[in-house]
């Protein structure tokens, strides 16, 4: 009842964003199933996937990150870095101080993993091994929740390079 009063010319902007929305959430929704049929049949994405709580959308940005080639990453932490997932360094005089994380390189991968580590830190009581001790130490720890999401999405990225590098599960 309220439609009679927008002026028609409105009401047809409205219309031609809401089909515009409609068109980008079908994209969106197409990409995300070629996502998850890449990992289903990649083995790499498979491999990626096998990190803790890493999945579909996660496995196939960090293989495009990659590249087809894990090599050309010096070590793990130059694979972290270029994530940017590594601290920012101050040096003065001798001393050297520790900032935030430095945020170069694909935000929206970083932001992924991210979120694989808050998903890694809800499940922390059911994960396993050296990396599930060490994600609960960095729970009680008393810092600051998103300080310990970095941390563990370093972690990740850390292992993911492993995983790649040495071919393992």
């Amino acid at each position: 009842k309220h439609a009679k009063l927008i002026p028609a010319e409105v009401m047809d902007s409205f219309k031609r964003r809401r089909a515009q929305w409609m068109r980008l959430r079908e994209q969106e929704e197409q990409a995300k199933t070629r996502m998850e049929r890449i990992a289903d049949t990649d083995t790499d994405a498979k491999r990626i996937m096998s990190a803790p709580g890493v999945g579909a959308q996660t496995a196939v940005a960090m293989l495009v990150h990659i590249g087809g080639d894990i090599h050309r990453f010096k070590d793990s932490r130059q694979f972290a870095a270029s994530i940017g997932l590594v601290p920012k360094q101050n040096s003065t005089g001798g001393n050297t101080t520790l900032n935030g994380i430095t945020k170069r390189g694909p935000q929206r991968l970083r932001s992924n993993l991210v979120q694989c580590a808050n998903v890694a830190l809800l499940l922390a009581d059911k994960l396993k091994g050296r990396f599930g001790e060490w994600v609960r130490k960095m729970q009680n720890s008393g810092k600051k929740h998103g300080v310990i999401a970095c941390a563990v999405a370093a972690k990740l990225a850390r292992i993911i390079y492993r995983l790649m590098k040495d071919k393992v599960e």
